[in-house]
């Protein structure tokens, strides 16, 4: 009776430690051998507004944080309208700045929206603000993001 029951105490171990494994895996982005990558998981959101011509802060920075932005959806106004995602420091990313995306191009009263399932679209070094660049036209509309 004791062996029956030991024999089932270590079949359900060696079930949990299989399970558990695997469990492990699937939240991992990607594996690289025995590494995994997990999942950046977005619970914050901001809303972008950025008149022509002018780059605004969307997300103040923290130090020692990365900015991972997972979605974001934006719209131009009736003008033609180019929007880009710069990092920076000091005020409405100034200091330093550089361009985390290409201009992109929205056409008249129209909207480009992008997301992932897993990880992050781009990310902000560590200790930058996050801002928008609006070269023509005025620019709206919200990201989701995570601080790391």
């Amino acid at each position: 009776m004791i062996r029956a029951l030991l024999i089932a105490v270590g079949l359900l171990f060696l079930a949990y430690s299989g399970a558990g494994a695997q469990g492990l895996q699937r939240q991992c982005a990607t594996t690289n051998g025995s590494n995994c990558v997990p999942v950046t998981v977005c619970t914050s959101s901001a809303a972008v507004n950025v008149t022509s011509g002018n780059t605004t802060q969307i997300v103040g920075l923290t130090s020692g944080q990365s900015i991972r932005v997972c979605s974001f959806t934006i719209t131009g106004s009736a003008a033609a309208t180019a929007a880009t995602f710069v990092y920076g420091t000091g005020t409405n990313c100034a200091g330093s700045p550089s361009n985390l995306t290409g201009a992109m191009l929205i056409g008249q009263n129209g909207a480009i929206s992008s997301s992932t399932a897993a990880g992050s679209l781009f990310a902000a070094p560590a200790s930058q603000a996050l801002c928008v660049t609006a070269a023509t036209g005025n620019v709206t509309g919200f990201i989701s993001y995570a601080k790391y």
